[in-house]
């Protein structure tokens, strides 16, 4: 889960294509969209504090993680 990123600073913003490329599932929730090239499983745009707790609700009700 990269939270409050915009993933352009090197190297953390590496790290998540590196955990794609290990077969991770990857959550983005930033104020901003990400600049991946590839999908994480869900993506969020609006403010992580106000969010996240349902996001994670959403993703555990659903069964991804």
């Amino acid at each position: 889960m990269a939270i409050g990123t915009s993933l352009t600073v090197h190297p953390a913003a590496g790290l998540c294509g590196e955990a794609l490329d290990a077969g991770a599932r990857l959550v983005i929730v930033n104020a901003q969209p990400p600049r991946m090239i590839r999908s994480p499983i869900a993506s969020s745009t609006s403010r992580s504090a106000r969010h996240l707790p349902a996001l994670v609700k959403e993703l555990i009700d659903a069964g991804q993680v």
